[in-house]
């Protein structure tokens, strides 16, 4: 042990030499005995080794920078306390992490620089202390939003962005620096192996906080996650298992106004409309819904007949069954995630003449060709599971899933959908 003592203490002293090839040289020996031997890592801590590592950081060498890198990571195994003991190594980290997409920049060390922070994040005491410096959240983010990131970068960065969303009081801060739209592009555009299970990982923390509502609405997060919950996109469990943390964490955490029922708006509701014989070419109708759950939009659906149906009334049932069968569905699948809904769901219909036969027992001659549709509503009716409020022409938004409607309509529809480009300037 002395002798390994002395050697460690040599090499140290080496660091501080004006002749850069011997700190190259001293760099690469301290890289090699911090990985081959455990027992000598608190010997290097000691010597004071972590101080000169970090102001390696800063040098403009990407070949330094890769050795002060590695070897801070090795240390992490061993010496977290004398890691963050250390004054100015967090500001080293973060300029390494900063400067990830310069051209000068060591994807290596940007790799090991996010790796250690992980490795530091293991412990409780120190995710306040890292989560306060906001550079660091800001660079983990950038490095998950850039494309040109490699993979390792990618998911050590994901990785101590986890650590730090474990404590509650950083969250916020990740939703503020634009964490989530940068998570959940992951989630829908990234098919590298792991990615998905540590980005939905993250989500499932960052989704425990008030601040993180809005911008789950503002990228259809409670969609996205839905969606990796059906068993024939292939998702894998752990992602499964996260998206229901995710759900779960929004839910409570949003006082359920993000998912689940709740409030004036209960658990969702739906947007229905029907184009009776809209298609020029065969005259078949054309019916089409957006459903929501508590203001998120959730699931929709455009699509054509398969026969021609003689009137609007039945063209207009056809298509609120369906709607009526997705609400149902959604209905089910937040029972299974523990929020049973209490309050009924609203289905939006913009025919009167429709909602009165839906809602009226007694069968007319006019309307019999319908009524097995009809019976189906008017028991989820009864059953108090549904309403059918009556919404304007103009204002139903799923006029854009059937018809052609002027530019100033669509995009009008778009904004109360909230759909927008999670890109565009501002």
């Amino acid at each position: 042990m002395e002798v390994k003592l002395r050697t460690s203490r040599s090499l140290v002293s080496k660091l501080s030499s004006v002749s850069s090839q011997t700190r190259a040289d001293a760099l690469k020996e301290l890289r090699l005995i911090t990985k081959l031997d455990p027992d000598s890592r608190p010997l290097v801590a000691e010597a004071g080794a972590i101080p000169y590592l970090s102001e390696t950081l800063f040098d403009s060498s990407p070949s330094l920078q890769d050795d002060a890198a590695a070897t801070l990571l090795n240390l992490s195994i061993s010496c977290r306390h004398a890691l963050i003991s250390t004054r100015g190594l967090l500001d080293a980290l973060s300029h390494v992490l900063r400067h990830h997409s310069s051209p000068s920049s060591s994807a290596f060390a940007v790799q090991s620089s996010a790796a250690t922070l992980h490795s530091l994040l293991v412990v409780d005491d120190y995710r306040p202390i890292i989560g306060a410096k906001r550079d660091i959240a800001y660079s983990l983010i950038d490095i998950v939003k850039s494309l040109n990131s490699p993979p390792r970068s990618v998911k050590d960065a994901l990785k101590a962005l986890f650590g730090i969303s474990l404590y509650a009081l950083n969250r916020g801060a990740l939703v503020e620096l634009g964490a989530v739209p940068a998570l959940f592009t992951l989630v829908v555009k990234d098919g590298r192996v792991g990615i998905v299970e540590d980005s939905t990982a993250v989500i499932a923390q960052v989704a425990g906080c008030e601040e993180s509502e809005e911008e789950f609405r503002r990228v259809s997060g409670v969609r996205v996650l839905a969606d990796l919950l059906d068993p024939s996109t292939g998702t894998s469990l752990r992602s499964r298992e996260n998206a229901v943390a995710a759900l779960l964490n929004l839910a409570r955490c949003c006082s359920e106004r993000a998912v689940g029922e709740g409030g004036e708006e209960g658990m969702g509701g739906g947007d229905g409309d029907e184009d009776w014989a809209g298609s020029v070419i065969d005259r078949r109708s054309i019916f089409g819904y957006f459903t929501f759950v508590r203001g998120n939009l959730v699931t929709w659906r455009s699509k054509k007949h398969k026969v021609v149906v003689l009137t609007s009334a039945e063209a207009e049932f056809r298509g609120m069954t369906k709607g009526v069968c997705e609400l149902i569905w959604l209905r089910k699948l937040l029972i299974e995630l523990g929020y049973e809904p209490t309050s009924i769901i609203n289905l939006f219909c913009d025919n009167k003449a429709t909602i009165v036969i839906a809602q009226n027992p007694v069968q007319h001659d006019r309307n019999k060709h319908v009524k097995v549709d009809q019976h189906f509503i008017l028991q989820k009716f009864e059953a108090k599971v549904i309403e059918l409020p009556f919404v304007e022409f103009e204002d139903q938004l799923a006029n854009i899933l059937t018809k052609a409607v002027s530019s100033k309509a669509f995009y009008t529809s778009l904004d109360k959908l909230g759909i927008v480009d999670i890109y565009a300037p501002t």
